[in-house]
């Protein structure tokens, strides 16, 4: 992206209504701009995501295939997609970002199979996160890292 161009920023905040978002959130600077450069490209706050999740997925998907897996390796493989959300979020805007995860292409036919999209809160998901050590095996309770 050239130096002059402003990112957008804050658009998956977008797939909630404006009465969902607080007060500061929804009258801030960012989520005005938001809606003004979503206006000026036409897009809807799932075209965008989608968009974005998109070029994640491609990305995902190269990085795969050309550290372990190969393209014959990637294309048997059966995959499980998890997509974070705020735990606060209504169920009309979880559904809006399984939409866009599905116009993304994330759920595109494979030949491994059909691909698994999990919608997971952010707390949950911070917490099983944390269940396993970096070598997979499970954390035992009370277990500390001493340094």
């Amino acid at each position: 992206m050239p130096p002059e161009e402003k990112a957008l920023e804050w658009f998956k905040l977008l797939l909630l209504r404006d009465e969902d978002m607080e007060p500061e959130i929804r009258n801030s600077v960012y989520i005005r701009e938001a809606k003004s450069m979503l206006k000026a490209l036409n897009k809807s706050a799932e075209d965008v995501v989608a968009d974005y999740l998109r070029l994640l997925w491609k990305h995902a998907l190269n990085d795969m295939k050309m550290s372990t897996l190969g393209e014959a390796g990637l294309d048997g493989q059966p995959f499980r997609v998890i997509i974070t959300f705020p735990a606060i979020w209504p169920l009309y805007a979880q559904s809006r970002m399984k939409q866009a995860a599905q116009n993304a292409g994330i759920l595109d036919s494979r030949h491994a199979g059909e691909t698994k999209l999990h919608l997971c809160p952010e707390p949950e998901a911070a917490a099983l996160a944390v269940m396993y050590d970096t070598d997979g095996h499970p954390v035992e309770v009370g277990m500390a890292n001493s340094t």
